[in-house]
Parts: structure tokens; C-alpha cells; sequence
């Protein structure tokens, strides 16, 4: 008897997700990235969502900036055209998916790797520090 794991994840509202491993390199939706190994799949819409990305933290404070950032999952097309789409953190260019952003200075938006090495992140109100392996 095989038993299937499935989740609800705030990345992915519409449907559940049950627990896939792939052998190859797979596209994650949410951080626009490859990986191996332990995904999320919607069966209902194609959406992958790698195992390490479901477990970031939706807010995080980098040392770079005074305000919280927000976990976004990806930019709206009028978002694209305001702004310059550069990471705040590293000087690279923005893919639009995977993103931590300020809801207050909406000109600071970084990518995860960049606020994930280097940030602090919050869990339910307590703020804990993050060490990227």
C-alpha cells in the first residue's frame, strides 16, 4: 500500500499538493530555480514547488534595509513596468519569481538567496537567525 503526502501551501491556494521525487533536474515555480530530489506538485495546474522552498519564511529583515520584507512569490506585470528590477542585495536582475520585497519602500525588493544568507527571519512573531549551509 503506497501512501501519498499531500499539503495546502500558501504559495499555491487553488488545490493541494502531493509530495514527488524527481531524479532529474525539475524548474521549481516559486524561486524560478533546478533542483533534485523532494518536490510539491499540483496535479490540477502543473505547479512544482521544490520541498527547500516551501519551508522559507514569509518575512525576513536583511541588515542592508530598516523595514521587513515579505516573501513574494511573483511580481504583477504593472509592478514591472513602475519599477527598476534590480536585487537590492546583489545588483542582479529580477526574474520575478521568488522574491523578497518591502510592502513599504517598494523599491527594495532582493533575491531569496540574497535576503536567505544573510537575513534574520520570523516564525509566528520570534525572530530567529537564518545560516544558509
Amino acid at each position: 500500500m503506497q501512501v501519498e503526502i499531500e499539503i495546502k501551501h500558501h504559495s499555491h491556494n487553488k488545490h493541494p499538493l502531493v509530495a514527488v521525487c524527481r531524479d532529474t533536474l525539475s524548474l521549481c515555480d516559486v524561486c524560478g530555480e533546478n533542483h533534485e530530489g523532494g518536490f510539491f506538485l499540483c496535479r490540477y495546474c502543473n505547479f512544482w514547488i521544490h520541498r527547500d522552498c516551501t519551508l522559507l519564511p514569509s518575512i525576513a529583515k536583511h541588515p542592508s534595509h530598516d523595514h521587513h520584507l515579505v516573501l513574494t512569490y511573483a511580481l504583477s506585470t504593472d509592478f514591472y513596468k513602475a519599477y527598476v528590477l534590480r536585487c537590492r542585495v546583489c545588483g542582479g536582475s529580477l526574474r520575478g519569481k521568488g522574491l523578497y520585497a518591502c510592502a513599504i519602500d517598494r523599491d527594495f525588493i532582493a533575491h531569496m538567496k540574497c535576503v536567505v544568507q544573510h537575513g534574520e527571519f520570523h516564525s509566528r512573531g520570534v525572530a530567529y537567525p537564518f545560516t544558509a549551509s
